[in-house]
């Protein structure tokens, strides 16, 4: 059909007008004729689902019989040797899927290749979905994409070794990677578990845990700006970038978790080097750098910090929350730094450090909230007070005591009476209960009915307390004191009750006890 337009353009309009007839008919019905005959092998070769191993003895055999559209299912059980692995998709739109979930199905690679590999132009809807895959080796030990951008999902990928990772993605492979689960890989190079390089890969729903890099325990980027959304990070390391490590580039990093990472140099958690990126709505506790960073570590780059908790963290260095050296543009806005060890929440050491520090609470951080240059005028001095009536610095920080649900257990929720509710900038969006935003990760939502029913018994030496329960609470902070009217700012719960009851045991003595009990949502 195209060397019957090309003919036809050639042609002069007097030409045209002699035969346009004649030609018209015959062009009509050769239209019509291929049209009909592209449906009718469509009808004719409906969407097969192939049987591995009761139809086809391996998976590739059965990736080779298959066409677009089709899946090839495979059973429950553990494949190994050839044709279980180094598998290859030759640039078809198949699924290839296990019949009953990741656990049941596994393939082991036995650390002498990999488990697939997407390297003909594959896109989105060439899937793989629900293995185990294990002991691969070589780079992208588990799956290795090379200008290939499958969907991967519902897949753990485990015991991977190799220089670099257990799924790499390159030049353009823009892969999307959801509800997956890496596990104990060692990357020696980049990348413990991914490594992006100049592709745009999307990683939500993941789990990545006790994996190891040389640069990004977890992840490592470089020349590229991933997106990765509602992922944790628990116990990853590597030299520079515990969990995430980038150079050159950027990421964009939304509601993740970040617990336990740690770098022996910069960035217990995340390491980000040269390029822009984007935190927000992130937790970091319990992140170590054997430097600088305890959380993370900003070198040279553009980074923006909004409604991230930054709790717990260590370094032996500068930053125990946040590490910048020699960079531009690092606002930090409707964020929680608190508790960090090392010198300083947040350490800077250039004239820009930070553009921005605004609407956070900064309490108890070692060394000091703010250490080192590049911070906004008057930063920490008391001048006003916000919306809460709190007393805040000019760009209305606060610096009183977060008060977390249960941050021991990694509850980063905030209690009721928490000082960070509606302390945020109220020309940004609003919480989803339409009230102005929270401070740090997780927002309070105040169309919760509070407790206004408390009772309280004396029996001997005991005092119950009991109220109705609230089929939205996790569970009840209980404060107590001898004096009314307290502030349970400053104070630990003395118990957190499962329940709507408590009892106080052998207590009763001279003296008078006043009680305040808080739901955590």
């Amino acid at each position: 059909m195209c060397y019957s337009v090309n003919i036809f353009s050639e042609v002069s309009l007097d030409q045209y007008l002699n035969f346009s007839k004649s030609y018209f008919i015959f062009y009509v019905s050769y239209i019509i004729y291929a049209f009909a005959f592209i449906l009718t092998i469509s009808a004719a070769s409906p969407a097969n689902t192939l049987l591995v191993p009761s139809q086809y003895p391996t998976i590739q055999a059965g990736i080779n019989a298959a066409l677009d559209g089709d899946t090839v299912l495979v059973a429950d059980g553990t494949y190994t040797g050839t044709g279980n692995k180094n598998l290859d998709f030759f640039g078809k739109a198949i699924a290839v899927k296990s019949a009953n979930g990741a656990e049941n199905c596994i393939i082991d690679c036995q650390n002498q290749g990999r488990g697939f590999y997407f390297h003909n132009g594959e896109g989105f809807d060439s899937i793989v979905s629900g293995f185990t895959i294990l002991h691969g080796a070589g780079e992208g030990a588990g799956i290795f994409c090379f200008v290939g951008s499958p969907t991967i999902e519902n897949c753990i990928i485990r015991e991977s070794v190799h220089y670099s990772n257990a799924i790499a993605c390159l030049f353009g492979s823009d892969a999307v990677i959801n509800n997956c689960s890496f596990i104990e890989n060692t990357g020696y190079g980049t990348g413990g578990a991914v490594f992006i390089n100049e592709s745009e890969v999307t990683i939500s729903n993941c789990l990545f845990e006790n994996n190891q890099g040389g640069d990004g325990g977890a992840v490592y980027i470089c020349e590229a700006r991933p997106f990765i959304f509602n992922c944790v990070f628990n116990n990853n390391s590597a030299q520079m970038g515990g969990a995430i490590a980038y150079d050159i580039g950027g990421v964009d990093i939304y509601h993740c978790q970040f617990y336990g990472n740690s770098a022996t140099y910069w960035g217990g958690a995340i390491y980000i080097k040269y390029g822009e990126s984007t935190i927000d709505h992130c937790v970091f506790s319990g992140n170590f750098a054997g430097q600088h960073g305890g959380a993370i570590a900003v070198n040279m780059a553009e980074t923006a910090l909004t409604n991230c908790t930054v709790d717990a963290n260590a370094c032996l260095g500068n930053g125990g929350g946040l590490f910048v050296h020699w960079s531009g543009e690092i606002p930090v806005e409707n964020c929680i730094v608190s508790n960090n060890l090392g010198n300083g929440g947040l350490y800077g050491d250039s004239e820009y450090s930070y553009s921005t520090i605004a609407y956070g609470d900064f309490f108890n951080n070692q060394g000091g909230n703010f250490v080192g240059t590049g911070f906004p005028a008057e930063i920490s001095l008391l001048a006003l007070v916000n919306f809460n009536n709190d007393s805040c610095d000019i760009y209305y920080n606060i610096f009183q005591p977060p008060l977390f649900v249960d941050p021991i257990s990694g509850n980063y929720n905030l209690q009721a009476v928490s000082p960070c509710i509606d302390a945020g900038d109220p020309n940004l969006q609003l919480d989803p209960d339409s009230t102005i935003a929270d401070l740090g990760a997780y927002y309070f939502d105040q169309n919760v009915t509070v407790i206004e029913d408390l009772f309280i018994s004396v029996q001997e030496n005991d005092i119950t307390l009991l109220w109705s329960p609230f089929a939205s609470a996790l569970s009840y902070n209980i404060y107590r004191s001898d004096t009314p009217y307290f502030n349970i700012y400053t104070m630990t719960p003395i118990t957190i009750a499962a329940e709507n009851s408590y009892i106080d045991l052998n207590i009763i003595g001279q003296g008078s006890y006043y009680y305040i009990v808080t739901t955590n949502y």
